[in-house]
């Protein structure tokens, strides 16, 4: 056994994922989302025919692909580099999460040396 424990706390996440552009109460609601830069999961698939509402301005959801939009002049504009993507509480929440599960470890890693150190200065 090691001699000490890490806890790690992992956040599942709820929402839609951090690439998602539309109206975040627009994922998984029940109605096919289109061009809101990824996936929704009410879609049978990435056709753009199953599309119900889409989240682009007047030139519309690129035909062949589904998540993303159409630039005015009807071509696809290059795809977001992160420093284009959003940091909302959502993006932030994993690695917040993560440290909160690694310093719960190590306190309670640091709380069984301290027991384990009082137990053999007791017994001596």
């Amino acid at each position: 056994m090691f001699p000490f424990t890490i806890l790690l706390v992992v956040a599942a996440q709820a929402g839609p994922p951090a690439t998602w552009v539309c109206d975040d109460a627009h994922f998984a609601d029940g109605v096919c989302d289109c061009g809101c830069g990824d996936h929704d999961d009410d879609c049978p698939d990435a056709k753009v025919d199953e599309c119900e509402r889409d989240g682009c301005d007047a030139a519309g959801v690129d035909d062949e692909d589904a998540t993303a939009c159409l630039d005015d002049d009807g071509s696809q504009p290059p795809p977001a580099g992160p420093s284009c993507v959003s940091t909302s509480g959502r993006a932030a929440s994993l690695p917040a999460s993560l440290a909160v599960g690694l310093a719960a470890g190590l306190w309670l890693a640091l709380a069984g040396r301290r027991r384990r150190r009082r137990a053999m200065e007791s017994a001596v």
